[in-house]
């Protein structure tokens, strides 16, 4: 009975618990939805489960809906066998307000008017009073741009790419978004099971790891290359084929990612040296695509989606030698940002790519690197 009492009067007075149904604020937190395990690189993600999603499993194939994984973007996982799960509980504080004011960007729980029964959980934007417009993504109050804490950030991220989870399954169209600047291999940064790994012997050379967003297949972005002459023992390519070579630009082109087995029958065909090294390059640039404002979360729409800037990239960081020295380089659309870590002087210093005069510096603790240590920098709402 005082188990009950007690219970009672925390739901009445203190707290009380939720269970979101929608998937608005995903995938931070997630209405009704299916478990998803990549086959292919193990990555586990979130499909939703609403009614939308249901009718879509039902008016698909005998094989149901096909996703693809956010990560590596493997195609061929069929929904029909996953697990369906609830929503996400959430325990809410039901007089936090009258300890403060509403504040910008705060996750709030409310009741539907119309329907006292309904509960949303929604991200506030606006407060009384203000003038709300969106410019490119970007949130403006009054005219004057809204700027999410770090906080904020790391809930809203979607995530784009996870260097632990590994394609299993040997495919052509696959290559890792992450690629190392150096050629040799005893220096520069290699791929081992865990992630990266940089060897410096000299320590005065600066090592670039760069990432680029690789898909496997699909995309509708137009990719070229230069050519100056078709080759002699291969037809001209039609206009059912993926490729198109226009003689008077001398340019060769194609929509979308150009798959490594047209890649490798053509090059199988010809002798000619220059077109194989168009090709290539071709196939490369066409995989190479813009991060675009879509969740694996969400049911695939017909709408085109957008460039995203706003990008965070986090680090788990460890060294195996003194005077270590790390920088880390975003480009927000307008400028690139340099982030330079020096563990040796413990100095953080944020500056312009091609300035030498620092916007911001900092000190750092003193870092033993017992562990690895996590390390975040973002380029969000410019």
């Amino acid at each position: 009975m005082i188990l009950a009492v007690a219970v009672a009067f925390v739901r009445l007075f203190v707290a009380e618990s939720f269970l979101i149904s929608t998937g608005s604020m995903a995938p931070r937190i997630r209405g009704y939805h299916y478990q998803v395990a990549c086959p292919d690189c193990q990555y586990v993600f979130a499909f939703t489960a609403t009614e939308k999603a249901d009718a879509s499993l039902r008016k698909g194939s005998s094989d149901g809906l096909v996703l693809e994984c956010p990560n590596c973007h493997y195609d061929h996982i069929r929904l029909q066998d996953v697990p369906r799960v609830e929503g996400d509980q959430i325990l809410v504080n039901k007089n936090a307000f009258q300890w403060h004011e509403p504040q910008r960007f705060e996750s709030v729980v409310f009741r539907n008017p119309q329907h006292p029964t309904e509960v949303y959980l929604k991200r506030l934007i606006g407060l009384p009073g203000e003038t709300i417009s969106f410019k490119e993504g970007d949130i403006y109050v009054n005219g004057q741009i809204q700027r999410k804490g770090l906080a904020c950030q790391q809930q809203m991220r979607i995530p784009v790419h996870d260097s632990r989870f590994h394609p299993q399954f040997q495919d052509d169209n696959y290559r890792t978004p992450w690629q190392s600047e150096t050629s040799a291999s005893n220096e520069g940064w290699q791929q081992v099971e865990s992630g990266f790994r940089c060897e410096n012997p000299t320590g005065q050379t600066i090592h670039w790891l760069n990432f680029q967003p690789w898909v496997r297949k699909g995309g509708a972005a137009r990719s070229e290359v230069t050519l100056e002459n078709w080759p002699t023992d291969l037809p001209l390519p039609t206009e059912e084929t993926i490729l198109r070579y226009d003689t008077l630009k001398k340019v060769m082109s194609c929509r979308g990612a150009l798959p490594a087995e047209v890649v490798n029958r053509l090059s199988e065909l010809t002798i000619d040296s220059k077109f194989r090294v168009a090709l290539e390059t071709l196939f490369e640039n066409s995989h190479h695509q813009t991060l675009l404002d879509q969740t694996a979360y969400n049911v695939p729409t017909i709408e085109l989606p957008h460039p995203v800037r706003d990008l965070m990239v986090q680090l788990e960081v460890e060294s195996t030698a003194s005077g270590m020295m790390l920088q880390l380089e975003m480009n927000d659309g307008w400028f690139p940002f340099v982030c330079e870590l020096d563990f040796e002087n413990q100095i953080s210093t944020l500056r312009l790519a091609d300035a030498s005069k620092p916007l911001r510096e900092g000190k750092l603790p003193p870092l033993g690197f017992e562990v690895p240590i996590r390390i975040e920098m973002s380029v969000m709402d410019r």
